[in-house]
C-alpha cells in the first residue's frame, strides 16, 4: 500500500510538474501556470533548454527572462524555435556554461547575450589571475552534459537522476504541485514553455502597492550593491578580469561554430543610471564599456555588440508624472524592462526597425561621445524633474555605509 501511495504522488507531482522540469503537458487552469517556477529555474532550465533543442539561444540574467519573448512576431515568422536561458541571479559562469552545453548539443543559429554591468562588478581580489580559464567546477556545472573545455561531464547522469527524482518524492515537490494547482491565476508568477517571465505578479504587485513602492524596494536593492567600497570591474593589478575572459572564450567558442551572435548592454531605466552615478560609479561603467570592445571579437562577421543604456525617451520616464496610469509603458522597475521594451530591442538587432534613437553598436567613438555627453543628460533631466530628482537621491547610500 505504502508502494502504491508513493508511486500515486510522484505520478501526480510529475503529470503537474510544477518547474516545468520533466516537459509533462500544461492544461489550462491546471497546471499551464507555474508559480514555483521562477524561483526554481538554475534546476529546470537547463533540462528543458536541452529538451527544446532551440534555433535560438537567449543568455543572460533576470533582465533578459522577463524581457526578451520567444514568441517575438520575427520569431514566430521565420519558424524559429527560441528559448530564453535567462538566470535570475546567476554567475557569468553559470549563464555562459550553461549556454555552450545547450549549443554544443543543438543546432543553434542565433544566440542573444544580453551583458550587465553589475555582473561584472566586484571586489577585486588580490593575486587573482583573470586569464586563467576554464574557471574551477562549481556544483551546479554537474548538471551540464561537457565540461568547458568539450569533454563529457562524468556527474551529469548522477546529477540528473537526483534533479528528476528529488521533486517526486520531496515534500517541497509535493506541496509546490500542490501550490501549482491552486493558484492558476493570471496574476501569478510563471515561466513559459520557452523560459520566458510574462512577470504578471510585478505587474499585479505594482498595481496593488504602487509604481513608487516598486520602484523604492528596487532602488535600495541596487544602492546596496553599489554602495559596497572598492567595487571594480577589474581583477587587482589588472586591466581585465576572470569574467571577461569567460566572455571572451564564449564568444569564441561560438564563433568557430558559425553561430550569429549579438551582444547587447541591457537597457536601464534612468533611475538605474543615476544610481551608477552618484555612487561615484560612472568611470567604472565606461571602464566597463571600453573592456566589453576587447573581450566581444567584432572583428568576426558573426558576432556584434549593441549598447541600449544610452539616455533615451524609452530610458527616461519619470515615475512622478504618473496619474492615472500605474505602470510605465517600458520598464517594471529600474533594473527590468519589459516585453513591450524587449520587443522594441530584437527589432533593434535584428534590423526591422528604424528607430535610431534606441540602441545603437557599440564602438570606441560612440563610448568617447557617452563619456561627453551622458552625465550633462543626467544632470538636465534631473533639473528639468525636481521631483525625480528628490525621489531617486533618498536611495544614495555612502560608500561603506550599507
Amino acid at each position: 500500500m505504502v508502494l502504491i501511495f508513493l508511486t500515486s504522488v510522484a505520478t501526480c507531482v510529475y503529470l503537474i510538474d510544477p518547474y516545468g522540469l520533466y516537459g509533462s503537458t500544461r492544461y489550462e487552469n491546471v497546471n499551464a501556470i507555474k508559480p514555483k517556477a521562477g524561483t526554481n529555474s538554475r534546476l529546470a532550465k537547463i533540462y528543458q533548454a536541452h529538451r527544446a533543442a532551440p534555433d535560438v539561444l537567449i543568455v543572460g540574467n533576470s533582465r533578459v527572462e522577463m524581457g526578451l519573448d520567444p514568441q517575438h512576431p520575427y520569431f514566430t515568422e521565420n519558424n524559429l524555435n527560441v528559448f530564453n536561458l535567462g538566470l535570475p541571479g546567476s554567475s557569468l559562469n553559470m549563464q555562459y556554461s550553461y549556454a555552450l552545453d545547450v549549443v554544443r548539443t543543438s543546432k543553434v543559429q542565433k544566440v542573444i547575450i544580453g551583458v550587465d554591468f553589475m555582473d561584472f562588478l566586484n571586489l577585486p581580489t588580490a593575486q587573482q589571475n583573470p586569464f586563467i580559464f576554464p574557471p574551477a567546477q562549481n556544483k551546479y556545472n554537474a548538471r551540464q552534459l561537457k565540461l568547458w573545455n568539450g569533454q563529457d561531464n562524468p556527474q551529469y547522469g548522477l546529477q540528473k537522476a537526483r534533479d528528476y527524482l528529488r521533486p517526486l518524492f520531496s515534500l517541497d515537490g509535493i506541496s509546490h504541485a500542490l501550490t501549482t494547482i491552486i493558484k492558476q491565476s493570471a496574476s501569478a508568477s510563471t515561466l513559459t514553455a520557452e523560459g520566458f517571465n510574462p512577470a504578471q505578479d510585478l505587474k499585479a504587485a505594482t498595481r496593488n502597492e504602487g509604481m513608487a513602492v516598486i520602484f523604492s524596494q528596487k532602488n535600495q536593492q541596487i544602492a546596496q550593491s553599489f554602495s559596497r567600497p572598492d567595487l571594480s570591474v577589474y581583477s587587482q593589478g589588472y586591466e581585465w578580469s576572470s569574467d571577461f575572459e569567460l566572455l571572451k572564450q564564449f564568444l569564441m567558442e561560438l564563433d568557430k561554430q558559425d553561430i550569429q551572435v549579438f551582444v547587447f548592454i541591457n537597457p536601464y531605466h534612468i533611475q538605474y543610471l543615476q544610481l551608477i552615478r552618484h555612487h561615484g560609479l560612472w568611470s567604472e561603467f565606461l571602464d566597463w564599456k571600453n573592456t566589453l570592445l576587447k573581450a566581444v571579437p567584432t572583428q568576426s562577421e558573426n558576432i556584434s555588440l549593441w549598447d541600449f543604456s544610452a539616455v533615451s525617451p524609452y530610458i527616461s520616464e519619470a515615475i512622478t508624472d504618473k496619474r492615472n496610469n500605474p505602470y510605465l509603458n517600458w520598464y517594471w522597475e529600474p533594473a527590468h524592462y519589459n516585453k513591450a521594451l524587449g520587443d522594441v530591442l530584437l527589432e533593434r538587432l535584428f534590423g526591422i526597425s528604424d528607430k535610431t534613437d534606441f540602441g545603437h553598436p557599440l564602438t570606441a567613438q560612440k563610448i568617447t561621445e557617452y563619456r561627453q555627453k551622458e552625465l550633462a543628460l543626467l544632470e538636465k533631466y534631473e533639473i528639468g524633474k525636481p521631483a525625480e530628482a528628490a525621489f531617486i537621491k533618498k536611495f544614495i547610500i555612502p560608500s561603506g555605509q550599507d
